[in-house]
């Protein structure tokens, strides 16, 4: 019995809305064909007869895709299983295509998915995307679609709580990306239901750590004192960001050109947002006139360890890092009197409601200032 299978591209139907025409598997026994959809559409010219071209933006997991159906095909072919009737082979038998779907690799379609992401991404959220991957890949191996359902949202919960030690807050940063995958896996029919639909993300209030006004002074003179060059560098960083709000990565990257008529204006790399900054006399005194990046930085780790050592010098008992000196700007603003709807657009939020976590930041510092009646004689 002579059996072939590859990969055809039905021209013969176009999708009206996109352009785009069905990829089938075509199976040839004796002398009659038989078509199978493999549940992926493209654009005809991104078909060059054998594989998906470059041309086509999700090309990587189309091809991985196809190679596993094309495969799984050939398979059942060789251990004789009957190919179908001509009636269920050329319909769109949903049931068909899930049962061929169930054998796929998750672990397959996150990776593609990530290669995907990476020129649409930043490289630290892509590092984010990888580390779950591991993770996930430590807690199961081998992983299906046909896997990924509410019990296994809640094992893979369970897991992270008793075996990992996991914070609420670690749990749901990592479901907050698996959910992600998940979505577009079911956008492209390979998981029918929404496994996240009853589960509730663990939420716990985070600690945000900021300076007040008197450990910033503090700072202030120790950047002036006899300290090594490097610890007044990391210092002066910081400060600017305290002075400016900006994180690590926009002040890294912060040129002259960004720079103008007292204002900073750039767009936030974590968010995207467009914002404009009025430059205070105490960061313009910061920057370093004639250079291209006013704003010397080491990378994040090394500038912290010098953020540490200046902490325990000055008797600043906080745990100090770089991004303590964004939060320390907001706070500080509050408690200038600056409206809370100005915080929030300096800082670049998109979300009123994030700039609020330092309003409840800025009660905490005045029950402390209270307490201060408690010292009098």
């Amino acid at each position: 019995m002579g059996v072939s299978c590859c990969i055809a591209l039905r021209k013969n139907y176009i999708r009206k809305k996109d352009g785009k025409a069905a990829l089938y598997i075509r199976i040839i026994e004796n002398r009659k064909v038989y078509y199978h959809q493999t549940g992926e559409w493209i654009r005809p010219t991104h078909w060059n007869g054998k594989r998906v071209t470059a041309r086509e933006r999700d090309h990587k997991r189309i091809n991985s895709v196809l190679d596993l159906l094309i495969t799984e095909a050939k398979k059942e072919v060789s251990q004789g299983l009957p190919v179908s009737s001509s009636k269920v082979a050329t319909s769109s038998n949903r049931n068909e295509e899930k049962s061929t779907n169930e054998k796929l690799d998750f672990f397959s379609f996150f990776r593609n998915l990530i290669n995907e992401k990476k020129s649409r991404l930043s490289k630290g959220t892509i590092r984010n995307y990888n580390g779950e991957y591991s993770k996930l890949k430590k807690y199961r191996t081998l992983l299906y679609y046909k896997d990924i359902d509410e019990c296994f949202v809640r094992d893979y919960d369970e897991y992270m709580r008793s075996i990992l030690c996991n914070s609420p807050n670690t749990i749901s940063k990592t479901f907050r990306i698996l959910k992600v995958v998940v979505k577009d896996a079911r956008e492209r029919g390979f998981i029918e239901t929404d496994p996240f639909k009853k589960y509730q993300m663990p939420k716990e209030s985070s600690k945000r750590e900021y300076l007040n006004w008197a450990e910033v002074q503090k700072l202030e003179a120790l950047k002036d004192a006899a300290i090594t060059k490097n610890m007044r560098t990391a210092i002066k960083a910081f400060l600017f960001g305290c002075y400016t709000g900006l994180r690590y990565k926009d002040i890294r990257e912060l040129n002259n050109a960004q720079i103008k008529d007292g204002m900073i204006n750039l767009r936030m790399s974590k968010t995207k947002e467009l914002v404009s900054i009025p430059l205070s006399q105490r960061a313009a005194s910061l920057i370093s006139q004639g250079e291209e990046f006013p704003i010397k930085v080491f990378n994040n780790s090394r500038m912290n360890s010098y953020l540490k050592l200046a902490a325990l010098r000055i008797g600043i008992k906080k745990k100090v890092t770089f991004h303590v000196s964004r939060h320390t700007f907001a706070t500080i603003s509050l408690n200038l009197g600056i409206p809370m709807e100005v915080v929030s657009k300096l800082l670049g939020h998109t979300d009123l409601k994030t700039t609020q976590i330092y309003a409840k930041l800025m009660d905490k510092t005045k029950v402390e200032m209270m307490k201060k009646w408690d010292e009098l004689d």
